[in-house]
């Protein structure tokens, strides 16, 4: 059978399956498959690829690096500007952020009617380990999905602090930004947003990082930053001012400061009503753990609390001013639990766990609040970062052991918690149920 005589859906999906830049080049086969490069649902570009230019005389004499640039700049035009455009459920493009790239945020902004699914922005990966900082005007235009390259020393954001990313899409249903360097993102109205992740971001001192806007069905919120010296500790109360159906929270300190205050439920009461999870993630050990208490407090509904304590550092810094000037010293927070009582809890996760007071205690804590507590699952540490095993000393290692820390928890509990588990992470990853 003749390929152009299949039909469009038959023809869309043996074309999904090759390179764009492939699937762009059959449409010279035939008159049917002019349309092709229209038609394509996910497209994918990366400047490392090659690109074929014409020698104008001037990008002649720029670097392969630069020609491909600009390449790749005329190919998204080209790509996005057709008449027989139809809907996009992904587009994924990596280029090097430069001024001439500007004309492919200009290119996703004239076509922003018919991304109807994700987009991703990125650096080459060849670049992935320099510090190539976007212009502010690309920060500002950025649609959608955003990755901006990793900074040079580890935790520690470089960018345009003097920038404003303003967020107004009506179809946009994620938004995933990476490295951000704004002082403030602003959610003006984005109806349909549905999850929220934002990852080593930085703010100022005067300005408050994240402006919620109309964003009516936010129901996941991921939030990433290495708390350094100067930044500045923030109220979720105020950070979520307008929030009202988030359902998942998932908070990572990245072993640094902890950059959110603990507040009573009276001031957190409105967006936490309706959450179900909350993540607290990558704690250092010295910032204690009992402050974590005020977010189960505050959200009635919630059914699964997890935290994961570690002093792990994937790169470990060794220059001597930063350590100095931007690391700051871990201190305990200090939060005193009222004695509250939480009907919904079913689970808890630990990672990190060691048999502790420290522990020992919170589990306690926990169960004399959560009058339906039904499963403590207790893990040692894994990065999911590095991909690397770092074996907690403390961690119950044999059955007699954990069979101390079972009795331990449930000790004088007249309703004791039959479900409690110990997982080994192994060394390539996989976690296994040791009890």
């Amino acid at each position: 059978m003749d390929l152009s005589n299949l039909p469009d859906n038959v023809l869309l999906d043996i074309l999904d399956k090759l390179d764009t830049r492939e699937a762009v080049r059959c449409s010279v086969l035939s008159r049917r498959w002019r349309r092709v490069p229209g038609m394509l649902p996910n497209i994918k570009l990366d400047v490392d690829s090659s690109f074929e230019h014409d020698d104008d005389g001037f990008t002649s004499t720029l670097s392969d690096a630069a020609r491909n640039n600009y390449a790749m700049v005329g190919a998204v035009q080209s790509l996005l500007s057709r008449e027989s455009r139809h809907d996009i459920r992904r587009l994924d493009l990596s280029f090097f952020s430069r001024e001439v790239s500007v004309g492919i945020i200009h290119a996703i902004d004239d076509t922003v009617r018919s991304l109807v699914g994700e987009v991703v922005l990125g650096t080459p990966a060849q670049g992935q380990g320099q510090a190539r900082e976007a212009p502010s005007a690309l920060l500002r235009r950025l649609p959608a999905r955003v990755r901006q390259p990793h900074p040079t020393a580890p935790g520690v954001c470089h960018g345009a602090r003097d920038s404003l990313l303003r967020l107004d899409r009506r179809l946009l249903s994620t938004i995933d930004l990476e490295f951000c360097a704004c002082y403030t993102i602003e959610l003006e109205w984005l109806p349909k947003l549905a999850e929220l992740s934002i990852a080593v971001w930085s703010w100022t001192s005067h300005e408050y990082p994240l402006v919620v806007g109309h964003a009516p069905r936010l129901r996941l919120l991921d939030l990433s930053h290495a708390g350094m010296v100067n930044s500045k500790i923030l109220r979720l109360s105020k950070l979520l001012d307008n929030t009202t159906s988030l359902q998942e929270l998932w908070l990572n300190f990245e072993t640094e400061k902890v950059w959110i205050q603990p507040e009573t439920p009276k001031h957190l009461a409105a967006f936490m009503r309706n959450l179900t999870l909350v993540d607290v993630h990558r704690i250092h050990p010295n910032c204690g753990i009992n402050w974590t208490l005020f977010l189960l407090e505050a959200a009635p509904l919630l059914k699964i609390l997890s935290i994961s304590v570690t002093d792990h550092l994937c790169v470990p810094v060794e220059e001597e001013l930063i350590k100095r000037f931007v690391i700051c010293k871990k201190s305990n927070i200090n939060w005193e639990p009222s004695d509250f009582k939480h009907s919904n809890l079913s689970k808890l996760t630990i990672h990190g766990f060691q048999p502790n007071n420290i522990f020992m205690g919170y589990i306690r804590r926990v169960m004399k609040a959560a009058m339906n507590l039904e499963e403590i699952l207790l893990h040692d540490d894994w990065c999911e970062d590095c991909e690397s095993y770092y074996p907690v000393a403390r961690y119950p290692q044999t059955k007699i052991e954990r069979d101390l820390v079972k009795k331990a928890i449930n000790e004088g509990i007249t309703s004791p918690i039959k479900s409690i588990q110990f997982f080994h992470t192994s060394e390539a990853g996989t976690i296994n149920i040791i009890d």
